[in-house]
């Protein structure tokens, strides 16, 4: 699924659209923006995953105040988060037609961070809308 894949579904789809009207340089753009956002969204959704499962599982033997519980769930689903990217970069390195890109990494780790921020604000609004 490499870019250039991609950028042909698109191209035809707008090129139906449009009735025929489409600019190939506008189609590569919009090809980049929905493929960067595809990562950054998929990350961030496998960082919210990863955050479930340390809580879980931290909070089976936690020691500390209880307080840092969500804060180290969502810090440990950051640093999983990137070791995912990282390895998936690299492997990309190994397929012809790809490349690894430090720049996806920092991209999908940003997506997990503003996952977890988003999720820690969703929560916290729920929280303060619950009835006594």
């Amino acid at each position: 699924m490499s870019g250039a894949n991609t950028a042909h579904w698109l191209y035809d789809i707008c090129r139906w659209l449009s009735g025929g009207q489409s600019g190939m340089a506008s189609i590569q753009l919009v090809n980049l923006l929905l493929r960067k956002l595809g990562h950054f969204c998929g990350y961030g959704s496998i960082a919210l995953l990863f955050r479930r499962a340390w809580f879980i599982t931290l909070s089976r033997s936690w020691q500390g105040s209880p307080s840092r519980l969500p804060f180290s769930a969502a810090a440990l689903s950051v640093i999983c988060t990137f070791a995912v990217a990282s390895a998936d970069e690299m492997h990309q390195r190994f397929l012809s037609g790809r490349k690894g890109s430090i720049y996806d990494v920092l991209l999908d780790t940003a997506g997990a961070i503003l996952f977890n921020r988003l999720f820690v604000l969703l929560a916290s609004r729920r929280l303060e809308s619950t009835p006594a």
